[in-house]
Order: structure tokens, then C-alpha cells, then sequence
């Protein structure tokens, strides 16, 4: 019986004892994975039960927070100032041209003939333009764009970049807004004027010049009184290097430089009465520039027609180029208009 009670004892005590060590493993294992709500990787509280009894538990400390390194503590060393950026060389030249070279001078009248012909300018200036009849209360002028999408550079810009646009179909910034001041200037002075707002370049650049005539034979057959066709650009002037000239009548202007076109049959279209409408140029030219003046650069004797054989007042007045400002561009575009009213008023 005495042997039989202690086995029995003894294997009591080995129970209770593998028990208490399986609930101290487990107990000890929650002690990793159950967090307090204190924060990530917290612990269970460092006491737990064991059998109803309450004892010390040691719960392993987490792994310490590395120090941080002095240097990432310390308050960051005074950086130099950048230097500002170096302002990129000027690319735009303000220029007023002069004729140096002119094929004729008379005066305020200055022509470079490119022509290829060799008229009388001196017999042509003595006669009078066979403009038509004028016609009171009806249109006199028409203004057209053939080229009504090119545009001109932005207020305040310093330089011309590969980004800045040379064309805008807004009508706000492009060649109808320099022909609606070029109107107004004419209206002005009592010059009943039909301005068109068609851009013939869009959607394309080719065959403008088809589009502007089809344009121009409408007015034409509606207003058989118009006796003037004002066909208003801008030039380019510009070279290899990527410098732009802007052009202006004077140092420290705010106006554009204008040119008036006129051309002839030597480019193999016909135009028999050109010499009418360069009659008219002339006479502009002259008014342009009076006294001296340099509103106008010389007067462009040039071999193509441009539409010009509809009546004997066509011309192409081109103002400023694309390196100068819109309001540089409207400015010389208001006196353009005031000079050809005089002129016309005087050929009535």
C-alpha cells in the first residue's frame, strides 16, 4: 500500500510540475504577440497568475532605440545662397531701318525695287492714281488678312524661345486685332471701311493667298464702291544666328516700323495697272514719312502681284514683326490708317 501511494504521490507531483511549466511557456509566449494599446511592439504587463497565485513574471525588455547620431541631431549647417540664375543672352534687337541703299529717294519717298522692272517713279509720282470714283455713304475700303493667324511677341517677354508662338487664332492677339485699329483709324476720319476677319491661313498656310482672293471677289461684287484693299501682315526679320529684330521708329519707341508692298507681273501672274496701285503707294509712303519721318521702312517694289490686279488701291501693308509687341504692332497700325485717310480724302 506504502509503495503503491507514493508512485501515486509522485506521479502527482510530476503532473503539476509539467503543468506549471506548459502554463509558464504559454503565458510567456503571450507576453510577444498580444499588444497593451500603449504603442507598436508593447508588451503584456510584466505579472501574471500561475495556478491563482500571483508571482514576479520577467517579460524580456524590448530592443533599446538606437542612439541617434550626433550629427543627425545638430542643427544643419548654414548652406550658401544659391547664386540667381544667369539671365540668358538677349536675343531680340530693337532696330529702326533706314534706307542706306534705296533704288529711288525722292524726299520722304524711299523704294527698293526688286522688281525686275525699271518704271519712271518720278512720272508715276507726278500723276495721279486712276483710283474709282468715290462714292459718299458707301464702303470705300476693304481690310483682309491672308495671312490673319500671325501674332507677335508677348508683353514683357525678354527673349525669343523655340516656345514662343508666331501664330494665335485669337483674334484678340493676331493680325485682326492690328487691322481692327488700323480701321478705326480710318473711321476715324470719315472712311467708310468693310473689315473682314477672315484668317485665310487656317486651317493651313497653303494656298492663303486663293482663299484671301475668293475673300476679296465677295466684297467686291457686293460693295462695287470699294476702291482701296488694304491686305495688313506682319514681316520677319531674322537670321541664322536666332537673333530677331523687333523694329520701331526710334530709340525707346513704343511704335512698330509699317512697309507697304506693292507688286507687279514679273512673277508671271497678270497685272496690267500695276503701276496704278504703286501710284498709290507712293503717295502713302510719302504721307507715312512726312517731314522726315520713320513710320514707314522703304516703300517694296516687289515682282509678285499678291491679289493686288482686283482694283488699282490693293497693297499689302506689313506691320512691325514678330519680335515686336502687340501694342508696338497697333500703335503704328492707328497712324498707317490716319496717313492713308489723308491720302484717299485727297483723291477724291
Amino acid at each position: 500500500m506504502r509503495a503503491k501511494r507514493g508512485k501515486k504521490n509522485g506521479t502527482t507531483r510530476a503532473l503539476a510540475a509539467a503543468a506549471l511549466m506548459a502554463n509558464l511557456l504559454f503565458c510567456g509566449a503571450l507576453a510577444y504577440v498580444i499588444p497593451n494599446g500603449e504603442g507598436e511592439g508593447a508588451l503584456w504587463p510584466s505579472t501574471f497568475a500561475v495556478f491563482g497565485e500571483q508571482e514576479e513574471g520577467v517579460a524580456e525588455s524590448p530592443p533599446a532605440v538606437p542612439e541617434t547620431p550626433e550629427e543627425e541631431t545638430a542643427a544643419p549647417a548654414e548652406q550658401p545662397e544659391e547664386a540667381p540664375p544667369a539671365e540668358e543672352p538677349a536675343n531680340i534687337v530693337a532696330r529702326t531701318i533706314a534706307p542706306k541703299n534705296a533704288s529711288y529717294v525722292n524726299g520722304d519717298i524711299k523704294i527698293n525695287n526688286s522688281s525686275g522692272l525699271t518704271p519712271d517713279f518720278d512720272a508715276l509720282l507726278a500723276s495721279p492714281p486712276a483710283l474709282k470714283p468715290y462714292v459718299e455713304g458707301e464702303p470705300e475700303v476693304l481690310i483682309v488678312h491672308t495671312h490673319g493667324t500671325e501674332s507677335y511677341m508677348p508683353e514683357g517677354q525678354k527673349n525669343y524661345t523655340a516656345e514662343t508662338a508666331t501664330r494665335s487664332e485669337d483674334n484678340e492677339k493676331n493680325m485682326i486685332a492690328v487691322g481692327e485699329s488700323f480701321a478705326a483709324a480710318l473711321r476715324a476720319e470719315g472712311i467708310n471701311v468693310m473689315h473682314d476677319w477672315t484668317q485665310c491661313d487656317n486651317p493651313e498656310y497653303k494656298y492663303s493667298y486663293t482663299r484671301s482672293a475668293e475673300v476679296i471677289e465677295a466684297y467686291l461684287a457686293k460693295y462695287p464702291s470699294i476702291r482701296c484693299v488694304i491686305d495688313v501682315h506682319r514681316d520677319s526679320i531674322g537670321g541664322d544666328d536666332g537673333i530677331k529684330t523687333k523694329i520701331l521708329t526710334g530709340e525707346g519707341s513704343d511704335t512698330a516700323q509699317v512697309m507697304i508692298v506693292s507688286g507687279c507681273y514679273m512673277g508671271g501672274l497678270d497685272h496690267p495697272n500695276y503701276q496704278e496701285n504703286l501710284k498709290l503707294a507712293m503717295r502713302w509712303q510719302a504721307e507715312l514719312n512726312r517731314d522726315g519721318g520713320t513710320l514707314a521702312r522703304p516703300l517694296n517694289f516687289v515682282k509678285y502681284r499678291y491679289n493686288q490686279h482686283y482694283t488699282t488701291g490693293s497693297l499689302i501693308l506689313e506691320v512691325g514683326t514678330e519680335a515686336n509687341t502687340l501694342s508696338e504692332a497697333k500703335k503704328a497700325a492707328e497712324k498707317a490708317g490716319t496717313a492713308l485717310a489723308q491720302v484717299l480724302k485727297g483723291l477724291r
